[in-house]
């Protein structure tokens, strides 16, 4: 049996992980895999990098903290061993410096990198992409470039992909927002934040801001415990009343659209409310693809198991991939010849899962049947009725 070191395993991970980190810096699960991986290495610096990044954006992260917690139980194993000041390897968790922490960066993934999804990237390419590419011929009839769309569906089925792509296919500089960088607990800082995300925005347009999970935000005011004057101020940005929003495009992105504030929707603000459905059969084929392009592969038909997972979100497909490769491993560790991945793993891995988008539609199939008056939820009923899962 070969005998091979954590980092001569981890590192094609890595290197991929940070790949993906250069378009998506501000992607906290793929930094928590990046820190485990770093902890398993050693490498405790990089860890705490990762770590102090993740933590600046979210505080109460839980995985993060649990990270925090072995990093500093390895610093006092450390510091007992080597009984020297001077040879201490000392880690500051509040001190390391990140990376850059400038918002808006240029995407350089475009539609081509989506698989599938023609007639969403069509909707998107009507509603944002044309006007962005042929400003004259929108002033010309009197219509303003820029505003607010608002992507719905089930969880991890892209919408943050896609909302990058977006600003990919218009050359603009993307700022990527999580609901917790914006709220804060001293009184008038979200405030703050909300201002400094449009003021940067506005700075450097043509500009994509993509909100996440924005009914965190928006959820009726009734019930916001004090949330009134941040969500205002996030309206007057939105209406540009101050400023000028010229150039400058809004997406929000949301699993529960009927949760979100009427006040959000209307003309002007996110007045385009866009379906996001789970990939198709082409897309679920690239998803694979993307999974698995750094593993030990067999020969593998990516159709046949786009196939066997029909309305699968591609968090789920990463979900099978990661299962056949960890069964394939602990064959590994348990004595086996190192060997590579087959179809025939990827095919019981998905015996090993579930669909998680047929929950999804279960409850929005109800908002989209007695609470659509405005019809923004027709998508759905048309989905469901294509799908035979009405």
């Amino acid at each position: 049996m070969t005998h091979f070191s954590d980092s001569q395993i981890n590192q094609p991970t890595i290197d991929f992980l940070k790949n993906l980190l250069v378009d998506e810096p501000e992607n906290i699960h793929t930094r928590l895999q990046l820190a485990s991986l770093y902890i398993q290495n050693n490498e405790m610096e990089k860890a705490v990098t990762q770590v102090s990044f993740i933590t600046k954006i979210d505080p109460n992260n839980s995985d993060a903290l649990v990270l925090q917690n072995i990093l500093a139980h390895k610093q006092q194993e450390s510091a007992e061993k080597q009984n020297s000041d001077d040879n201490l390897i000392k880690i500051n968790l509040n001190d390391i410096k990140t990376e850059d922490t400038n918002l808006a960066v240029k995407s350089k993934i475009k539609f081509d990198k989506v698989g599938g999804m023609e007639s969403l990237k069509e909707e998107i390419r009507l509603g944002i992409i044309y006007p962005f590419l042929q400003p004259e011929l929108y002033k010309k009839y009197g219509k303003k470039i820029g505003g607010g769309i608002l992507l719905y569906g089930p969880p991890g089925c892209g919408k943050t992909f896609i909302a990058r792509a977006t600003a990919g296919e218009i050359n603009a500089s993307f700022i990527s927002v999580g609901i917790e960088e914006i709220l804060d607990m001293y009184m008038g800082q979200s405030e703050k934040n909300i201002s400094n995300i449009f003021k940067e925005a506005r700075v450097k347009a043509p500009s994509v801001i993509f909100f996440d999970e924005v009914d965190a935000l928006s959820t009726d005011r009734m019930k916001n415990n004090g949330k009134t004057s941040v969500i205002n101020q996030f309206l007057t940005e939105m209406d540009g009343i101050e400023d000028n929003n010229q150039n400058l495009m809004i997406i929000g992105a949301t699993n529960t659209p009927w949760q979100v504030d009427a006040a959000f929707k209307r003309p002007g603000r996110f007045d385009k409310i866009i379906f996001v459905p789970p990939p198709d059969k082409i897309a679920r084929a690239e998803i694979f693809k993307l999974n698995l392009f750094d593993k030990p592969l067999d020969s593998i038909d990516y159709l046949k198991l786009a196939e066997k997972t029909n309305f699968y979100s591609g968090a789920d497909i990463g979900k099978v991939c990661d299962i056949a490769v960890e069964n394939v491993m602990r064959e590994i560790f348990s004595g086996e010849p190192e060997r590579n991945v087959t179809m025939q793993d990827l095919e019981s891995a998905i015996k090993q899962t579930n669909s998680s988008t047929k929950e999804w539609f279960s409850t929005a199939k109800n908002f989209a049947r007695f609470a659509n008056e405005s019809g923004n939820y027709s998508a759905i009923t048309d989905f469901l009725a294509e799908n035979n899962l009405d």
